[in-house]
């Protein structure tokens, strides 16, 4: 009977995937024909996609080093796109086609994580294919209805605007997190190197966001010509946060990866406390400065009054994950590579 179990779970495994391939490949492409998006952009995504396809560890790093200051990088570039999933869409990409590969169809060796992952996958579809079809009943007849839903996926997805299918996003950045988890797990199960390599990627990641976050406040209180006290107050008393447009979706983030700053620091060698000491006070100062419940309710409380400043309007916080392979953690820091938390507005 476990067999059966197995053999079934298996397959259903192997059919949501390659469902879930041809998705990701629509949705990853949508940017990729619109003039608003800039060439550079456009390259750099097929460029990850081509990376994680040979070497899917490498493209994993480079989303977990750049996912986190999407929407600073493409405001630099006047990308209209939302950076960090896209880049997150593009590795999924890359490494759902490398493993249809023949010689790296061991990838789908059944493990104790595969039937949770088909039961939670199928779960979302099926609650997503209900919500659709309620809302073609409610708002359109079904040819153009399953027109308008096509041009959102294969156009407009990564552009920000939901067009009423806030549905539809939910649900995809609850099977790109899914993605995500199965990728981390098969590529560490093959590379033992690979975990410290991806935790240093999401802690630098980080700190750079921290940075921006910081030298984006102390320069807007310099250039309104405040004075150095109340330069202090204005970072220690006003709610900031750049790199996420949502301030307590900042804070969240922050305060999942203090935490792997810490434990980093506590089992690194002495030379890597060069880096991880500053950049984990950083990120401290970072979590500090959002005023999110996320670093303290007293605290926010206090500062109800203070008004928050930020550069956008979309939030992305991760998904907090407890990943295990055997009998050892795994990774606890694949939430913080995806943006699972959206709010209208411009893209991230």
């Amino acid at each position: 009977m476990l067999r059966a179990v197995n053999v079934l779970s298996r397959t259903t495994l192997v059919t949501l995937a390659a469902l879930v391939t041809a998705l990701v490949i629509i949705l990853a492409q949508s940017p990729l024909w619109l003039d608003a998006v800039p060439l550079t952009f456009k390259v750099f995504v097929v460029s990850v996609a081509v990376l994680s396809f040979f070497r899917p560890q490498d493209g994993l790093l480079v989303v977990a080093g750049l996912s986190a200051i999407g929407l600073v990088a493409g405001r630099l570039i006047d990308s209209v796109a939302r950076g960090s999933e896209t880049l997150v869409l593009a590795f999924l990409v890359g490494w759902f086609l490398s493993v249809w590969r023949p010689r790296d169809r061991r990838q789908w060796s059944f493990t104790s994580l595969h039937l949770p992952v088909v039961l939670f996958g199928l779960v979302v579809l099926a609650s997503l294919v209900e919500q659709l079809w309620f809302l073609q009943i409610q708002t359109s007849f079904p040819k153009p209805f399953l027109e308008d839903l096509w041009r959102y996926v294969s156009r407009d997805y990564l552009l920000g605007p939901m067009m009423g299918f806030s549905m539809m996003r939910h649900a995809l950045l609850l099977i790109e997190g899914l993605g995500l988890m199965m990728a981390v797990i098969a590529i560490s199960r093959t590379n033992d190197a690979f975990v410290p390599r991806l935790v240093r990627m999401t802690l630098a990641g980080a700190m750079g966001a921290a940075l921006i976050n910081v030298v984006y406040a102390i320069g807007e209180v310099i250039g309104s010509g405040a004075s150095s006290n109340e330069l202090v107050n204005a970072l220690l008393h006003r709610r900031w946060s750049v790199h996420i447009g949502d301030i307590n979706a900042a804070g969240s983030y922050f305060a999942m990866v203090l935490p792997i700053a810490i434990g980093a620091a506590s089992t690194c060698r002495a030379r890597q406390w060069i880096w991880l000491l500053p950049g984990g006070v950083l990120i401290g100062l970072a979590l500090w400065m959002t005023g999110a419940r996320a670093g303290s309710d007293d605290r926010h409380r206090g500062r109800q009054g203070s008004p928050p400043v930020h550069a956008g309007q979309s939030g992305d916080v991760g998904l907090p994950t407890r990943l295990w392979s055997g009998h050892r953690p795994v990774l606890p820091v694949v939430g913080t590579l995806f943006p699972s938390r959206v709010t209208s507005g411009s893209p991230s």
